[in-house]
């Protein structure tokens, strides 16, 4: 199927609840929108101090940043956050692409992986122990 639109115009489908799929004419951009899915604190983000998980506004089920910072007694490698989404999709997302926010030889770098993905939900887990205290950032893309 193909839609053509005249210059100056735009095409949004509502979804359904808090969600909408917008494609602008001049960009050739897929741009969605919706509410922000809910991360937790996994077990590797650890206790004390002040440890999060939060995403950054603009972010939504189709994608985003996610913010972590670690306690001040961080565990070992596992978990770090289940994303629950704010709409669950009929089956679990065909793929869920990470991208550590820090350089790859960075010390912040903490090899990321998804280690699950339901129709509600996806789980981050890292490789290595996080530092103490220290914020960490990973943007996600997932693919229906």
């Amino acid at each position: 199927m193909q839609i053509n639109l005249p210059p100056g115009t735009s095409l949004t489908s509502n979804i359904g609840g808090n969600a909408s799929t917008t494609l602008n004419d001049g960009s050739h951009h897929l741009v969605s929108a919706g509410s922000a899915p809910s991360p937790s604190v996994g077990a590797a983000i650890g206790s004390g101090g002040s440890p999060s998980a939060t995403i950054a506004a603009g972010g939504n089920d189709n994608g985003g940043k996610l913010t972590v910072v670690a306690g001040s007694s961080p565990g070992a490698a596992g978990v770090v956050s289940q994303v629950t989404f704010n709409i669950a999709g009929a089956a679990a997302p065909k793929a869920v692409m990470l991208t550590d926010g820090a350089a790859a030889n960075s010390a912040d770098a903490i090899h990321l992986y998804v280690s699950a993905t339901a129709a509600g939900s996806f789980t981050i887990s890292n490789q290595t122990a996080l530092t103490a205290s220290h914020t960490y950032v990973v943007y996600y893309d997932v693919q229906w």
